[in-house]
């Protein structure tokens, strides 16, 4: 018997997989000050998109941008300082932020390719798969 046998596949199609990592840090800066964000952020774009939210009173947020796939946590830190001049109105310097964590994940956005077969039907969290930010 296969391990793949043994995992459910819940009827979601593998091939919407998102080819992108999804780099999540946790970093000291006023986005509010700075830049008059809100205490949640969702920045669409087709390259530089990103989520800015605070999660603490002191400072702390939570940055969730796209990447390149493939990269180790390593080469996904080097890319960072460059990443942030990038990503925001303004670009950031590294000495103008504090990094408390970094993750990087592999951003997976997955649909059943059909909602309602006989008499069942997939709804809300059930017909699909997202990543949450």
């Amino acid at each position: 018997m296969s391990s793949r046998s043994l995992q459910p596949t819940y009827g979601l199609s593998e091939s919407s997989s998102q080819e992108l990592a999804d780099i999540s840090l946790q970093v000291y800066f006023d986005f509010k000050e700075r830049f008059g964000y809100w205490d949640s952020n969702f920045i669409i774009d087709p390259t530089n998109w990103y989520m800015a939210a605070k999660i603490t009173n002191d400072g702390l947020w939570r940055v969730t941008y796209g990447d390149i796939p493939g990269l180790t946590k390593e080469e996904y830190l080097e890319r960072l300082p460059m990443r942030y001049e990038q990503l925001f109105p303004e670009p950031l310097k590294p000495s103008e932020y504090k990094l408390s964590s970094a993750n990087p994940y592999k951003l997976q956005q997955r649909c059943a390719p059909s909602f309602r077969v006989g008499r069942f039907v997939l709804v809300a969290d059930a017909a699909h798969l997202c990543n949450p930010l």
